[in-house]
């Protein structure tokens, strides 16, 4: 698996002339999201680089209202650099560009044709300031890119960074458009291990966990060892990136059983929901079954 310098990439992307403001969405005409996050995985697929929605957008798969117009899309470590050069201009001049059959991370072809995927000239990419640091995290470290024109960024993670593996069919399921999510379990173990405790709540709302069925899937022990690790390699990387903050290590089975409780879920709910929503997201009159069958699964 090829090494990923965090520093380098921080000082390149600092290196860029500043944007007006953090995003300017003021200027820019607001996307068709689905349709451009579509046309970013095929074209990372027909270079044979397989992804993920992770991230906010993974969040709202799940039924958490969130909302951005900055997306995240996780790609394995050893092709982020062929994903990178797909998107900056300057690689693709240099001929770094490739192309290949239109396949998702379970082999399912996608819906589009392979030569406009990878080579749409309406599509102009620009590398795009990152976004500001959160403590114990290295996604601002992350190649981003914004397309000229439209109020639509993205940031592409390495999956060391958010701990889902998109080449895994077992892991990743296609919505009818062929957009693809971590599954349910995979992405709730990610967040437990990296202490995402905000996002964490937010699909446990969005699905209705509950602490039995975390309790049915991990084994916490293992999940924790794993915690420890990696607050030990990403903290060691915050420091040499000169930041404050950390990534903190917690009892997770302790933390998990507070934050999927009954009680918890209930004091999320906004009072202007109370009585009408049996978690912040879910309403009691809707069924309740997996929201990404009640839904639309192609409304991102």
């Amino acid at each position: 698996m090829a090494e990923i310098d965090p520093v380098a990439a921080l000082e390149k992307a600092q290196n860029l002339v500043d944007l007006p403001g953090a995003r300017d969405y003021f200027h820019d005409k607001p996307p068709n999201n689905l349709e451009e996050v579509l046309h970013v995985v095929q074209r990372l697929a027909a270079a044979n680089v397989p992804s993920c929605l992770v991230g906010v957008g993974a969040l709202r798969y799940y039924g958490a209202a969130r909302a951005s117009n900055e997306w995240d899309v996780c790609v394995p470590d050893d092709k982020l650099e062929s994903a990178r050069c797909l998107f900056d201009a300057s690689a693709v001049q240099e001929g770094h560009q490739t192309s290949g059959d239109v396949k998702s991370s379970n082999g399912t072809n996608l819906e589009a044709d392979n030569e406009s995927a990878a080579l749409d000239p309406k599509r102009i990419y620009e590398v795009a300031k990152p976004p500001p640091s959160i403590d114990g995290s290295l996604r601002h470290t992350y190649p981003c890119f914004h397309l000229q024109g439209f109020s639509f960024y993205f940031v592409l993670v390495p999956s060391s960074g958010s701990l889902i593996d998109p080449s895994s069919p077992e892991g990743i399921e296609l919505t009818k458009k062929g957009v693809p999510y971590p599954k349910i379990t995979p992405m709730a173990r990610s967040l437990i291990i990296q202490g995402q405790w905000s996002d964490l709540c937010d699909l446990i709302d969005g699905v209705n966990l509950d602490v039995d069925w975390g309790l049915e899937n991990f084994n916490f022990d293992e999940l924790l060892a794993e915690s420890v690790e990696l607050a030990h390699k990403r903290n060691e990387v915050l420091a040499r990136l000169g930041h404050q903050g950390r990534m903190h290590v917690q009892d997770l089975e302790r933390r998990w059983r507070l934050e999927a409780s009954d009680e918890a879920k209930e004091k999320r709910i906004d009072e202007i929901k109370k009585g009408r929503y049996v978690t912040k997201w879910r309403p009691k009159k809707s069924p309740q079954d997996d929201p990404v069958k009640r839904y639309n699964r192609d409304k991102i």
